[in-house]
This record gives structure tokens, C-alpha cells and sequence, in this order.
């Protein structure tokens, strides 16, 4: 299976898997704006990952569209292949949430 490795504070990160992802899009605008992941066939309750930056609600928190397009390209990358991908974002990550 294929990750994407996303930076959190001091060294941490998050892995978020690359497959089944059917789609990829901001959620939300401005400062609070986080990344939502949909996946294809998951069961209800594990199909939405919701990523949630450090900052968030602060000025210069919150993801951007270039945020999501690097992440569409680092699944777009490894999908269907093995290992992780390290993938750089505007802010560091603070939670990675199912939903």
C-alpha cells in the first residue's frame, strides 16, 4: 500500500493512506480551512479523514488549495505502488481525524 507522510510539530508526522482516495478538496475557508480526504468503499465512519493544521483559527492558519494540490499529486505519485511519500504543506499539521 502507498502513504503520504505529513508533517506535524517537532519531528512528528501523520501517515495518510494513498489508496481508495476518491477525493480530495478544501473544507472550509480562511484561517480554518482543513484538507478532507473521502475514501471509496469504507465503511461509514472511516471513509472522511479531516486534516486539521497547527495553526488553525489564527492568522496565517489553516490549509490552502495549493495545500490540496499537493496532496492530490503525492496520492497521485505513490497510488498503486508501496512505501511513503513525504508531501510539504503550508502549515504543519495538529490532528488528522476519521470521520
Amino acid at each position: 500500500m502507498g502513504y503520504v507522510k505529513v508533517k506535524k510539530a517537532a519531528g512528528a508526522f501523520d501517515v495518510v493512506c494513498a489508496e481508495n482516495v476518491g477525493m480530495i478538496k478544501l473544507n472550509g475557508s480562511g484561517n480554518s480551512a482543513t484538507i478532507r480526504i473521502t475514501y471509496i468503499g469504507a465503511s461509514t465512519g472511516t471513509d472522511l479523514l479531516e486534516l486539521t493544521s497547527t495553526n488553525s483559527g489564527s492568522a496565517g492558519g489553516g490549509f490552502t488549495q495549493a495545500d490540496v494540490q499537493a496532496v492530490n499529486e503525492a496520492v497521485g505519485l505513490i497510488g498503486g505502488g508501496s512505501g511513503m511519500i513525504d508531501v510539504s504543506l503550508s502549515n504543519t499539521l495538529a490532528s488528522s481525524t476519521l470521520g
